[in-house]
């Protein structure tokens, strides 16, 4: 079984482009947190490269920006290329799920008060699952 769940923070705004055979793709890295403290009280965190393909990546490049905290789903993926006469491998996380969890401002409210308003795509359907 290969699956990781992760949340975290957006470290990059994401960039759309588009494979050779026209089909979306978008990455990003996610930092998350450890849950422990340094030595000196602070946190440290992992910078996790990601990939979506598909409808989600116009989704996540259209409504996400550096910052923005997002759970995503998926599995990692490995690989290897070869760069000045090394073998240089890669880690990834190929998101198949995910759920925007930073707050959106809401016109109507105060500027201290936030509505958050949680979407869900898979990649499988693409379609938008809205949750209040």
């Amino acid at each position: 079984m290969n699956k990781v769940m992760l949340i975290g923070n957006i470290v990059n705004d994401p960039e759309l482009r588009y494979t050779v055979n026209n089909k979306a793709v978008t990455n990003f890295r996610l930092a998350v947190r450890r849950n422990y403290k340094n030595p000196d009280g602070t946190y440290s965190s992992d910078f996790i490269n990601c990939t979506v393909f598909g409808k989600p990546a116009a989704v996540i490049q259209k409504y996400c920006k550096k910052g923005n905290r997002i759970g995503v789903v998926g599995r990692i993926v490995t690989g290897s290329y070869e760069k000045d006469e090394r073998t240089i491998y890669t880690t990834e996380v190929t998101i198949e799920e995910f759920e925007f969890l930073t707050k959106k401002p809401n016109k109507n409210t105060p500027d201290n008060v936030n509505e958050q308003k949680t979407f869900i795509y898979t990649d499988e359907e693409g379609e938008e699952l809205p949750f209040d």
